[in-house]
């Protein structure tokens, strides 16, 4: 008779164990989703905005960018947005993955070749339209490679 009672509390502390840990497993998966759901309208309203930059590029002193400068380094309002868009479908590809080490794909490291690219990111877009974290480092740190072996 013990041995039976024995035997269904063993099974009913099993059951508990398995019940809590698929509780925890489902509430770390509704947070991740509810990450990605906030991170995916952040993304899109931001893109929104900087649509509103074709028509009226004088919201990037919005950002700290003169308008007259960017033209004097040679690159258009049209480019920049450009290669905000680039340079944020990598990051996009990477947070939401949940990346904390990243390794640029080869398309980006081939991107990043154009001199325009760089200027871009390094006196434009780095600290000014974008927040730092492990992609903006693997970007600084590509950079860094090229303009080493130059």
């Amino acid at each position: 008779m013990i041995e039976k009672d024995m035997l269904g509390l063993i099974i009913s502390v099993i059951s508990a164990g398995i019940a809590s840990y698929a509780a925890i497993i489902s509430t770390l998966a509704v947070k991740r989703q509810l990450h990605a759901i906030k991170w995916n309208t952040n993304h899109d309203l931001h893109a929104r905005a900087r649509a509103m930059l074709l028509n009226n590029p004088e919201l990037l002193a919005l950002h700290l960018i003169d308008q007259g400068e960017l033209e004097k380094d040679g690159l258009s309002c049209e480019e920049l947005l450009y290669i905000v868009h680039h340079i944020d479908a990598g990051s996009a590809f990477h947070r939401i993955g949940g990346d904390n080490k990243i390794e640029l794909t080869p398309f980006r490291k081939k991107f990043f070749e154009n001199p325009k690219v760089r200027l871009a990111w390094k006196k434009y877009l780095r600290n000014k339209l974008f927040n730092p974290w492990a992609y903006s480092k693997a970007i600084d740190d590509h950079i860094a490679s090229i303009e080493t072996n130059t």
